[in-house]
């Protein structure tokens, strides 16, 4: 889950608000800002931040200069703390998810996924909400789903379908969701909060950016690319510092699929 900040009025002096904020966290984080916009800033780390660390963001914007004419009126802090580590990472083309909690593979589970014309989109999101059950109307169906956590707004979810079961792991079925067993989609689910990595591979649909919390879509050059500064952000127990990119370590090898990381607990 990134930290975002959403602004009344449009920001131009992008680097003055970079600059003043700081993020300090309990174990060493590096990632960057990024602006969608003039009035929707991100913070997002280069790979998942590290389970169980505890961030605390301080903005200070009192009287610091937005655009001309603008200033802000007050400063904002707050602190949460990353849970353990749960991801997906679901094919569509071999119709299994990997479920890896705590850092390890915690199960390769059948799946259904979009149907031709229906296809699940492509990308790395995060899950927004769940439910149990959710009413999903589409096309010839209004059904009360259990076990449901979505991860787009145009309502992907991964759930019980306890309809396809017999050609989970052989075909894709649903109408765009990622269909799993009754059992499964009870375990994920109790394990789930908003914030937790699902990335959905092989498909021939492109992911939309903003359908969602898509800020993982972004290579870590384009991140980068997005900070008004162009600087990386250095983050630990002291507090955060801009450094540039070239100053930064390269990722390990097959980051963050092969080390899954972390998301953090729900922050309203």
């Amino acid at each position: 889950m990134p930290i975002i900040l959403n602004f009344n009025r449009a920001i131009t002096h992008k680097a003055a608000i970079e600059r003043a904020i700081q993020i300090r966290t309990s174990r060493r984080v590096t990632g960057a800002w990024y602006w969608d916009g003039d009035k929707t800033l991100y913070f997002r780390p280069r790979t998942y931040w590290p389970q169980y660390t505890r961030v605390t963001f301080d903005a200070r914007f009192n009287g610091v200069q937005g655009a001309p004419g603008v200033y802000g009126t007050r400063n904002l802090t707050q602190s949460f703390e990353i849970g353990p580590s749960l991801i997906v990472v679901a094919s569509t083309r071999a119709h299994y998810m990997h479920v890896y909690y705590k850092r390890r593979l915690y199960g390769t589970w059948p799946i259904s996924t979009g149907r031709p014309g229906d296809d699940t989109p492509n990308g790395t999101y995060v899950t927004i909400d769940k439910g149990n059950p959710v009413n999903m109307v589409g096309p010839g169906y209004n059904l009360e789903v259990p076990w449901s956590v979505r991860f787009t707004w145009s309502g992907d979810y991964v759930h019980d379908a306890y309809w396809s079961v017999g050609v989970q792991g052989v075909t894709n079925v649903s109408h765009g969701c990622v269909n799993t067993s009754p059992a499964h989609a009870q375990e994920y689910y109790q394990l789930a909060v908003p914030g937790d990595p699902v990335t959905v591979t092989g498909s021939p649909k492109a992911g939309t950016w903003g359908d969602g919390w898509t800020v993982w879509f972004l290579s870590w050059k384009r991140l980068l690319a997005g900070s008004a500064l162009h600087q990386a952000v250095l983050a630990g127990p002291g507090g955060s510092s801009l450094v540039s990119p070239a100053a930064v370590p390269a990722a390990p090898a097959g980051v963050p699929l092969s080390e899954p990381r972390a998301h953090n607990s729900w922050v309203s």
